[in-house]
């Protein structure tokens, strides 16, 4: 009985990885209308990214009646050589559910100190009007409704209590954010380049913050049945800055890629993929979990007058998750140029964070 309900599920799963081969993820032709909304329902299609404005409704906590993922995801790069992320996920219907909060901090791009904790929802307090969590009934993180309410500025106020450990920090944002559907939910970067101000008591070391930051929200997620995983990272200039994201639909096939580039506090601009040429380079020694370690990113755009040419090396690469999903977080030299209105911005030697995530094969349930 146990080997023909593996064999039916091997038949079940050798059909969709049939389907996976045949069906893009472009929009479908005006000729295949109907076929092509019922592929995007069941999720064979995904709808190409685009962004819209963000509120701080969307970046807040989001009820539903299903179990779905969400998450608040913070970087940053400070100016003594070290840079850590932080941040929630969580898994959860109608408030309630399990999430775990963590901090992880780099020296050098080498790791150095990581804290976690698996909560449950009832420990937790969210907010559904704009980004507020409490835990315990301590702050952890607060948006600045007021001051958004007068200025229209995205200010976030972060304080982590974990294993004796204290992190009080402050984000400002610098470019405007945005959000877009993907992978069966919602993804934003709230603010893709920020202001970080703030301390870091850390094994009684206290360590004062100044920095750039990043900080994106996803909700509503669903499980990435028809991925195979993504590139992803950021690039900052002094006054720019750009989300770079390259899907694949199976290891070999890519689903989509796209930028968008943010300018200023007031616009961001979407680069389809066509104007885009994204190169990953594997070192000499290629093995079956080998992962690239040189990238190159350029951006040819004569209708919005940006041109965009950087070479991203890896400094060092942290396989952070390899149990189901294996999750490689890069820290990467950057070298290059953004020229945007004729003002072009020089690169030199940034270190930034990016990520290569690899979801599990089904081949092996054969």
């Amino acid at each position: 009985m146990i080997k023909r309900g593996r064999i039916l599920i091997s038949l079940i799963i050798l059909v969709i990885l049939i389907l996976n081969c045949f069906f893009t993820t472009v929009q479908p032709s005006k000729n295949k209308k109907i076929s092509g909304s019922i592929l995007e329902n069941i999720g064979i299609i995904r709808p190409l990214y685009k962004p819209y404005n963000i509120t701080p409704a969307d970046a807040a906590y989001h009820k539903t009646n299903k179990a779905t993922v969400e998450w608040w995801y913070f970087e940053g790069i400070l100016d003594n050589s070290l840079s850590f992320i932080f941040g929630m996920f969580a898994l959860s219907k109608n408030k309630r559910g399990i999430c775990t909060i963590g901090f992880q901090l780099y020296n050098n791009s080498a790791k150095d100190l990581r804290i976690a904790k698996n909560l449950f929802f009832k420990d937790i307090e969210v907010s559904e009007e704009y980004p507020s969590i409490k835990i315990n009934g301590e702050k952890y993180i607060e948006f600045d409704i007021d001051h958004y309410n007068k200025t229209g500025e995205w200010i976030y106020n972060i304080t982590i209590l974990l294993e004796g450990n204290t992190i009080n920090l402050t984000y400002k944002g610098l470019t405007k954010g945005y959000k877009g559907e993907i992978l069966g939910g919602w993804y934003g970067p709230v603010l893709p380049k920020a202001e970080i101000t703030g301390t870091l008591i850390l094994n009684g070391e206290i360590i004062n913050v100044n920095g750039v930051g990043y900080h994106e929200h996803g909700w509503n997620i669903r499980p990435p049945i028809w991925e195979s995983g993504w590139y992803w990272g950021k690039i900052y200039s002094k006054n720019y800055s750009v989300l770079w994201v390259k899907m694949m639909q199976t290891p070999i096939r890519e689903q989509q890629r796209f930028v968008v580039f943010s300018p200023n506090k007031t616009d961001y601009i979407y680069i389809p993929a066509e104007k885009i040429k994204f190169e990953a380079y594997y070192p000499s020694s290629f093995n079956l979990f080998a992962v690239p370690k040189i990238f190159k990113l350029n951006i040819s755009d004569s209708d919005n007058n940006l041109y965009i040419d950087v070479l991203m090396e890896s400094e060092n690469v942290h396989l952070t998750q390899k149990k189901i999903n294996r999750y490689y977080r890069y820290h990467v030299k950057i070298n290059g140029f953004i020229t945007y209105n004729g003002q072009t911005e020089q690169i030199e030697n940034k270190i930034q964070i990016m990520e290569l995530t690899r979801f599990p094969s089904l081949i092996p349930i054969l």
